[in-house]
């Protein structure tokens, strides 16, 4: 029982650390997506 808590445990954690990762990093992909549009030539 223990061995199975650890594990949801860890995934629970692992999902946690790529949200936070993914909206932290949001904003700089939305800017250079931007940019690439407006870019002239594209």
């Amino acid at each position: 029982m223990a061995r199975i808590l650890k594990a949801v445990g860890a995934a629970c954690g692992l999902l946690l650390y790529i949200w936070v990762a993914a909206v932290r990093f949001a904003p700089g992909v939305r800017a250079r997506k931007a940019a690439r549009r407006a870019a002239p030539g594209s």
